[in-house]
């Protein structure tokens, strides 16, 4: 397994992110941020005769990937994950930064929201609060300009 020229794949914090060029034509250049496209680029450029076909970042195998993955975790005194559980840290985070669900459930290509709701709405339990001290805000800013 590897990621070639044609796709796109970077380490933001700790969250893999990949996306091949139909998706990011699909959803629009911003689908990645503009800086992992910016360094993307430059990584490949500095590639020495490198071809569409090859591979940018070749890890071998799921196994191997996951096995490097496990190596930094540890130097770092992270509990190990899954490369799949990634994608959960990135949807996590797009919720804690306030992302609505649907267009959360959009950037991770779930064809309905139902299924988003479903796997991520235990991240949303102190959402009613936030939403609750909102309102009274909204209701103090009312009475005293009024």
């Amino acid at each position: 397994m590897g990621f070639k020229r044609h796709c796109l794949c970077a380490f933001w914090g700790t969250v893999l992110i990949s996306w091949v060029n139909s998706l990011l034509f699909k959803f629009g250049r911003n689908t990645l941020p503009q800086k992992i496209i910016n360094e993307t680029k430059i990584y490949i450029n500095a590639l020495y005769g490198i071809q569409d076909t090859d591979r940018i970042f070749d890890f071998g195998s799921n196994h191997t990937l996951n096995s490097y993955l496990n190596k930094v975790c540890e130097e770092n005194n992270i509990e190990p994950i899954r490369i799949h559980d990634l994608r959960h840290s990135h949807a996590a985070l797009c919720i804690e930064m306030g992302f609505s669900i649907y267009e959360i459930s959009k950037r991770l290509g779930h064809q309905d929201i139902k299924i988003t709701m479903n796997t991520y709405d235990h991240l949303y339990p102190n959402k009613q609060a936030i939403i609750a001290d909102s309102l009274d805000r909204k209701i103090d800013d009312f009475e005293v300009n009024y």
